[in-house]
């Protein structure tokens, strides 16, 4: 049975806006903290978290994710209404049992839902627009709006990652017959959030075209993009420890093996670059093909996640390219990949579990019994009964290590 798009939309719409609500993690409150300052009219929050006393952590984001947390900021405050601010800086135990606080969960997140369910158009119009089907694209909406990650990371947790991804898929839309506005929005995409720009290397080093002039500008303009919306800062310290020098962007390169002498080998570096290497085209014109372009995005956003300490929302980053492949295989392609996730679902639901934050599970739906922020955390009760949390964490990291390696060295579809 053929579903139309407005149909998943409309459902989409109806599930997002009913349970977005009823959760709550205090990351949501705290990004949109930074915008409300002094009534919104904090424009370089770097200098003013850098020279004013606060319990807040600093805003270790680039500068255009500030400006869309700006462009955010007057749609929550009308939905949340007055006494949104106060809620913002209010403790993330004391947040829950606000009587407001399923108007206040609702503000913060409406931005977000608008986003993603924007994204699910735009994944139906990526694969109409790379020749799939009607069928073909109706289908890879539905994966994007109503598989398990991106309900929990965006509607349950509310969490932001969106804000990168919607521009990329945007540059992805325009990818097949203008590339130059493409990489344009692959380099807004990774001024947001640095982690696309593993995307946008990925797809300059594949694009199959003799033109190296063009190769050439696809792998340069997005990073300058980036490095152009920096420079205004660059020159202040606080900026520099703030985003530069803040941690984030140093997971990639914590895995490692020993070689001597105190040097290592980094392992996910040296995976990408196997991936990459791979699927690297040496100048041929061939076929622009949507299904495999997604697959290597797909499986390179995995390797970063499974050999890195990761926060659960970023899984996140899989969804868009793992909805589009789901579209486009087989019958039988498709349970083998659908297998795989599941393994994946199992082992990141495992590690989520075992955080020591129970905002993750029990208590991110504290908002419709405050109780359950009484409940102990799900790793210390283990604990209590002799249970190695730590090795368990490890084998759920180690499967999605196995998976990630699978596809590494396997024949592509």
């Amino acid at each position: 049975m053929n579903i139309s798009i407005k149909k998943i939309i409309s459902w989409a719409v109806f599930v997002y806006f009913l349970v977005a609500p009823l959760t709550y993690h205090p990351d949501t409150k705290l990004t949109l903290y930074y915008p409300s300052l002094k009534n919104g009219k904090v424009w370089n929050v770097y200098r003013y978290m850098a020279e004013n006393q606060s319990n807040m952590p600093d805003f270790h984001y680039p500068p255009l994710n500030y400006l869309l947390l700006k462009i955010e900021w007057p749609l929550a405050r009308l939905v949340g209404g007055s006494g949104l601010e106060a809620w913002l800086v209010s403790g993330s135990m004391e947040a829950p049992t606000n009587p407001q606080i399923f108007r206040y969960n609702l503000a913060v997140k409406t931005p977000l839902l608008l986003m993603t369910l924007s994204a699910g158009y735009l994944i139906y119009l990526i694969v109409k627009k790379w020749g799939g089907k009607e069928k073909e694209a109706t289908r890879a909406s539905i994966w994007w709006l109503f598989n398990p990650l991106t309900l929990y990371s965006v509607v349950i947790m509310g969490q932001n990652d969106i804000l990168a991804i919607l521009p990329f898929l945007l540059g992805l839309y325009f990818l097949i017959d203008k590339w130059w506005l493409a990489v344009f929005f692959f380099g807004f995409s990774i001024s947001i959030k640095a982690y696309p720009l593993i995307w946008a290397i990925l797809i300059a080093l594949w694009w199959p075209t003799k033109d190296k002039k063009k190769k050439l500008l696809m792998l340069l303009i997005p990073p300058l993009f980036y490095f152009l919306t920096l420079v205004p800062f660059l020159r202040a310290d606080y900026f520099r420890q703030a985003v530069l020098s803040s941690g984030l962007m140093d997971r990639i390169f914590v895995t490692s093996l020993s070689i001597g002498f105190g040097e290592s080998l980094l392992v996910v570096p040296l995976l990408l670059v196997f991936w990459a290497w791979k699927n690297m085209n040496w100048g041929e014109e061939k076929k622009k093909d949507l299904k495999k372009l997604v697959h290597i995005l797909w499986l390179g956003s995995l390797i970063v996640l499974a050999f890195s300490h990761f926060h659960p929302q970023w899984f996140l980053w899989l969804m868009p390219f793992a909805s589009i492949y789901l579209s486009l295989i087989n019958k039988k392609k498709r349970v083998r990949f659908l297998f795989a996730n599941l393994v994946l679902w199992l082992a990141w639901l495992g590690i989520v579990l075992l955080f020591k934050d129970k905002f993750l599970y029990w208590g991110i739906w504290s908002p419709t019994n405050p109780y359950l922020l009484k409940l102990p955390l799900l790793s210390s009760f283990l604990m209590a009964k002799n249970i190695d949390v730590v090795r368990l964490t490890n084998l759920c990291h180690t499967i999605m290590a196995g998976v990630s390696v699978y596809f590494l060295v396997r024949k592509s579809d």
